[in-house]
């Protein structure tokens, strides 16, 4: 049995606007010093303008970005004998988003 804490999932807080999860995680990695509603403005007038640009909607123009930079696979050492292998491995939804947001 191990002795290691449970990992604690934490709760998904959705945008004002749009109610979408990626959005508010796009919001708190702008944000800085606290400052939630400066982030909020400087996301929303961003997608905005290029959503006016492309002529789609903001959320379509927020998943186009995310399915376009988000990888799906990653690659881990692995120690075999004497030799270490580079050995690629699906990675899970989350880790696609924060990997594509980095």
């Amino acid at each position: 049995m191990s002795r290691r804490k449970k990992n604690i999932k934490k709760k998904l807080f959705f945008d004002i606007k749009y109610g979408s999860s990626e959005i508010e995680y796009l919001i708190n990695l702008v944000m800085k010093n606290g400052k939630k509603s400066l982030a909020r403005r400087i996301v929303y007038n961003s997608l905005d303008s290029v959503s006016a640009t492309l002529n789609t909607t903001q959320l379509l123009v927020l998943e186009q970005v995310l399915q376009n930079t988000k990888p799906n696979l990653e690659v881990k050492s692995k120690r075999v004998v004497g030799n270490t292998y580079q050995v690629p491995v699906e990675i899970s939804l989350k880790r696609q988003l924060t990997l594509a947001f980095k």
